[in-house]
C-alpha cells in the first residue's frame, strides 16, 4: 500500500505552463514571448552573418514542399538543404524563415508529427501551399 503523502491526485488541474519565471529580472515572460525572442536572435545573428538568408532559406522550403510533393517535416528540409544552402549557426533561424514561407503561401502547415530533433515530440507538419502552386 503506498501512504497517501506519495499519491498523485489524478483529478487535479495541469500545472499552468504559460508564463515562466525570468530569475535574472524576477519577472514572469510567456514561454511565447521567450520563443519569439529566440528566434529573433538567430535570424539576426543568421543575417549578419548570411544577408538574405530568411528569404533563401524560405524560397529553398517552397522548392523542397514542391518537390516532395507531400507532407514533410522542416528538419527534413533542413537535412535536404545541406551543401545547397549555408547552415546558419542556431537552427532556430528556420523558425522566420519558415513563418515567411507560411505568410507567402509557399508552404501550409496540415497538422503535426514527431520530430527526430526534438526527441519524438511533435513538429509542424507541411504541404505545397497555394501561392507556389
Amino acid at each position: 500500500m503506498i501512504p497517501a503523502e506519495n499519491q498523485f491526485d489524478l483529478f487535479s488541474p495541469a500545472p499552468r505552463l504559460t508564463a515562466c519565471v525570468n530569475r535574472e529580472a524576477g519577472r514572469d515572460i510567456s514561454y511565447k514571448a521567450r520563443r519569439d525572442a529566440g528566434m529573433a536572435a538567430a535570424q539576426a545573428h543568421a543575417e549578419a552573418d548570411l544577408p538574405g538568408w530568411t528569404e533563401s532559406a524560405a524560397a529553398f522550403l517552397a522548392a523542397y514542399a514542391l518537390s516532395v510533393g507531400g507532407t514533410f517535416l522542416v528538419e527534413q528540409c533542413r537535412d535536404a538543404s545541406i551543401g545547397r544552402l549555408p547552415a546558419p549557426d542556431n537552427l532556430k533561424a528556420w523558425g522566420p524563415a519558415t513563418t515567411y514561407a507560411i505568410r507567402k503561401g509557399w508552404i501550409k502547415r496540415v497538422g503535426w508529427a514527431p520530430a527526430c530533433s526534438s526527441n519524438g515530440s511533435v513538429k509542424g507538419l507541411y504541404i505545397a501551399g497555394e501561392g507556389i502552386r
